[in-house]
């Protein structure tokens, strides 16, 4: 028997094709015995089956009249397959006599299933991928004539149509529980944000979409028939607010370029609860065909604790002269909010438009980045309060060359690296007054701080402590490029950035060796830097003993 091209048959497109429509290895189905029965009867044929044909075996998804054990099998192997040849053709196989014809004429179904006269059509997708035949058979010799192949012909069209059908339900379906997957993530990654996200549509100046309770931001609860029909009900945002805030939504609908801007105002829930400070992002998120706005995007954080803080601060900035600095500050911090906000947006919009689960997850992943990035940013504010706030220390006996061994031994644990630390045996119980965390932290930022900016293959990194008229001498030297003397009188000043060198805990808001220098300040000492651009740095560290303060 001539074989059909085994290759054809095996076509990984065509099997993959034919098993996502999961019609292989399913029971009988009246949709289509419908067909096959309808085929007999027309044609009075004894036989009519919609075959399948896979890589080894044609499968049988309807039969009329095989013998057993086919019938209850409804499979055969490809040695008993005439409807293999269709499917490698893909034309129909007309057959008058299987016995005399050069395809067939040995193939075992002639005798096994008494196949004689044949008549095949392609069940041919509209992609023209050919997965089996429907075909009519008869016991004896027979002349197909044109208006039977033509009956054929139109039933099988019919086969494929429900097929196809089958295949467009199968595809919603999986798109569907795709879509119920990706609303259950995106739910649980909003749900789980901190910072409250909403959109605001402009039509009904309703909130259509938050992703958590607006009341939670203020830790407050929410009055019967008093929540969010808007964003805020009136009653909720504070008098001197309210107009301001509203006039601000305004303008951003009436927008022409999709710009974040930043409300600022302060809202309750309830008379039992003080007035809370909202920083709330906004930006246009959807437009109509003419370009109006129609929907918002925005991004709320309470920022009530940031916000009394930064009054504390201004305060103590107004005294020492930083207004200008801490303005410059925010001006920067709002720039680098506006990014990821933008990012935000931008991956939101790619979400609303795939269904590929991994693209969402991609995406959300971003969305997530983005947000903790505007968050480290706000973080920075509290970074400025605390090193405002600090007045003054719990003083108590430290022994200061314990306190560079921890300071030692973290930076061991993070960066690998075992600093050479010089001292007199004697000096094993030198004591200063102080906070010990404080003076540990500020040791350890000028420990990491010279780690990170050395750029030399071999960092070398020593401590030398010695004492000098009452007082303990912390030097720290490095063996990095140095600093250059325009930037060495600078690298204390708050938000100073000018060289990276002294940029330490990775902070990247100029905040590092200020804090330092307060922390040291503090404590009655004093710092001072030693450094030429090519020779290294040594940090000098002058902290009062405790002999020299005396004992409580």
């Amino acid at each position: 028997m001539p074989n059909a091209d085994h290759n054809l048959i095996i076509d990984s497109n065509r099997i993959n094709t034919l098993r996502k429509l999961c019609i292989l290895d399913t029971p009988a189905d009246p949709a289509f015995d419908r067909l096959t029965s309808l085929a007999t009867r027309i044609l009075n044929v004894p036989v009519s089956t919609v075959t399948l044909v896979d890589e080894n075996r044609q499968f049988f998804k309807s039969q009329i009249g095989l013998p057993e054990p086919y019938a209850t099998t409804r499979e055969t192997p490809l040695s008993h397959s005439f409807c293999q040849h269709t499917v490698v053709n893909a034309v129909p196989l007309i057959v008058d006599d299987a016995r005399q014809h050069p395809l067939v004429f040995d193939n075992l179904s002639i005798d096994d299933l008494g196949v004689v006269a044949y008549l095949g059509i392609p069940l041919t997708l509209s992609d023209g991928t050919v997965l089996g035949s429907f075909c009519v058979i008869d016991h004896q010799p027979r002349h197909w004539t044109d208006e039977e192949v033509a009956i054929v012909i139109d039933l099988t069209a019919a086969v494929i149509t429900e097929i196809e059908l089958r295949g467009k339900v199968l595809e919603l379906q999986n798109t569907e529980r795709v879509l119920r997957q990706r609303e259950h993530f995106i739910s649980e990654v909003m749900i789980n944000l901190p910072v409250l996200i909403y959109i605001y549509d402009v039509a009904t100046q309703r909130v259509s979409y938050t992703n958590r309770e607006i009341a939670d931001l203020a830790g407050g609860t929410v009055n019967d028939g008093d929540y969010i029909t808007s964003l805020f009900p009136k009653a909720c945002i504070h008098v001197e607010d309210f107009d301001p805030l509203y006039e601000a939504l305004h303008e951003l609908e009436n927008s022409k370029v999709d710009e974040a801007t930043v409300f600022e105002y302060r809202f309750r829930f309830n008379d039992t609860v003080d007035w809370s400070w909202a920083n709330s992002l906004n930006q246009p998120f959807l437009r109509d065909e003419s370009g109006t706005v129609t929907q918002v995007l925005g991004i709320i954080r309470d920022v009530t604790a940031v916000k009394r803080q930064l009054e504390q601060d201004l305060k103590i900035m107004e005294e020492e002269g930083q207004i200008r600095l801490m303005s410059e500050f925010i001006r920067n911090t709002s720039h680098e909010i506006r990014t990821p906000l933008t990012s935000f947006q931008t991956n939101i919009d790619l979400i609303r438009r795939t269904t590929d689960p991994e693209k969402v997850k991609e995406r959300l992943n971003h969305m997530q980045d983005s947000v903790q990035q505007i968050v480290k940013v706000l973080d920075q504010f509290m970074v400025v309060g605390e090193i405002y706030t600090r007045k003054s220390v719990d003083f108590r006996q430290v022994n200061i060359r314990s306190v560079i061994g921890k300071a030692i031994d973290i930076l061991t644990t993070k960066h690998h690296m075992m600093p050479e630390f010089r001292h007199e045996e004697s000096m094993t119980e030198m004591h200063v007054y102080g906070d010990g965390d404080q003076l540990r932290e500020a040791l350890y930022a000028l420990l990491e701080n010279a780690v990170l900016h050395t750029n030399t293959k071999t960092v070398q990194l020593e401590i030398n402590l010695t004492t000098r008229d009452d007082l303990a001498i912390i030097e720290i030297y490095d063996n990095g490029d140095g600093i250059a003397p325009e930037s060495l009188k600078h690298i204390f000043d708050l938000f100073y950035k000018g060289n990276e060198a002294r940029t330490s805990n990775g902070s990247g808001a100029g905040l590092g060796l200020y804090k330092v220098k307060k922390i040291v300040n503090l404590h009655g000492g004093d710092i001072t830097v030693k450094s030429e651009v090519g020779e290294g740095t040594t940090i000098i560290v002058s902290l009062p003993l405790s002999t020299s303060i005396g004992a409580d």
